[in-house]
């Protein structure tokens, strides 16, 4: 079946669906009180608010890694090297365009026991596209994902971190859970590394999602510094998936 006629019975669907709701209020109130995890661009409404995991003592103090992939490769070698040598696991949201442009690297990051995720197609905020259009930023992302690695994707990330009820709808849909952040480590600002650890540490708490990119400048600087000052600490760095599955 081709990507269009993919789309079309996607749509229907969607359509069919505009009145239920995403998560029962019951499971949302439950899911809100263990994590507190929000969407900052969303900060002043509070209607889009995001789930986090319960406790489990064979982690200490869980917390996920993730890397949002769209541009470059400069750095995602270096990465992949530091959370080694700590023997930390992580999330890579990559876009579709940047799973078309680096399938060896895509491969790599599977082979050494991390988890892809999806960024959408070409990068751009949500916002810009009507309904049809997200769906085919979902989908596109995720047959290309699917074609690179031969696994079907299960987290979505939304460009700039922007998403709303239609975009959540789209995405369980397809089969995924959108995933924001509570921590950006604003490596993009090219903040220096001390700053960017020190910012972290005064920040984390168990079950936190950290955000980074996987070209910036000081990023690995950053995990260098990071990672052994919150390991002491008791902290363990899992995937995505791997948090979710603690209960």
């Amino acid at each position: 079946m081709s990507l269009s006629t993919h789309s079309i019975y996607f749509m229907r669907s969607i359509r069919s669906m505009q009145k239920l709701i995403i998560l029962p209020l019951v499971s949302l109130f439950c899911l809100l009180q263990w994590a507190k995890i929000f969407n900052p661009s969303f900060s002043q409404n509070n209607d889009l608010l995001f789930p986090a995991i319960s406790q489990n003592t064979s982690y200490a103090l869980p917390a996920a890694l993730t890397f949002d992939c769209s541009w470059n490769d400069a750095c995602t070698s270096s990465i992949l090297d530091t959370l080694d040598l700590y023997s930390a696991k992580a999330t890579f949201f990559i876009s579709a365009y940047w799973a078309r442009r680096y399938p060896e690297r895509v491969k790599e990051i599977l082979e050494r026991g991390h988890e892809i995720g999806s960024h959408s197609d070409l990068h751009r905020p949500f916002p810009s596209f009507d309904l049809d259009q997200k769906a085919q930023q979902l989908l596109s992302a995720k047959k290309s994902i699917r074609d690179t690695t031969g696994q079907e994707v299960l987290w979505f990330r939304p460009p700039y971190g922007i998403i709303d009820q239609e975009t959540l709808r789209l995405c369980r849909a397809a089969g995924m859970y959108c995933v924001l952040w509570d921590i950006d480590s604003q490596d993009w600002k090219n903040v220096p590394p001390k700053k960017i650890a020190e910012n972290i540490i005064g920040s984390i708490h168990p079950y936190s999602i950290l955000l980074f990119q996987n070209g910036a400048l000081n990023t690995v600087s950053a995990l260098e510094e990071l990672l052994p000052l919150l390991s002491q600490k008791g902290y363990q760095f899992c995937t995505i998936s791997q948090l979710m599955q603690i209960h």
